[in-house]
């Protein structure tokens, strides 16, 4: 898959909805490691051109994820091992008990 200045990424072989179940493509993919608090998960970020949101909606908001989404900070995901870290965002929010207790 061509780059475009930004990391390469891979050819994902799926298609989501959003939440509204409007179908989306995705256009790329790459491997990643997610950090809440501290609590890391490695997972696959999803590249898209659409402003719809993904199912999952309700997830985000059952573990109170929603208020905090757009100030995420965030690395280049060019970069070795990108990170998306929220303990800088959200220190009071419960968001790391609620990963232990669904994924120990």
């Amino acid at each position: 898959m061509e780059s475009h200045g930004w990391a390469e990424t891979r050819t994902p072989f799926l298609i989501a909805q959003s939440a509204s179940r409007v179908q989306i493509r995705f256009q790329g993919q790459r491997k990643c490691t997610y950090s809440f608090k501290d609590v890391s998960a490695e997972g696959t970020f999803y590249v898209a051109n659409t402003h719809r949101n993904l199912l999952g909606a309700e997830r985000i908001s059952k573990m109170g994820l929603y208020s905090i989404i757009d100030t995420l900070p965030t690395t280049d995901p060019g970069q070795p091992d990108p990170t998306i870290t929220m303990s800088s965002v959200a220190p009071s929010s419960n968001v790391a008990d609620e990963l232990r207790r669904r994924y120990p």
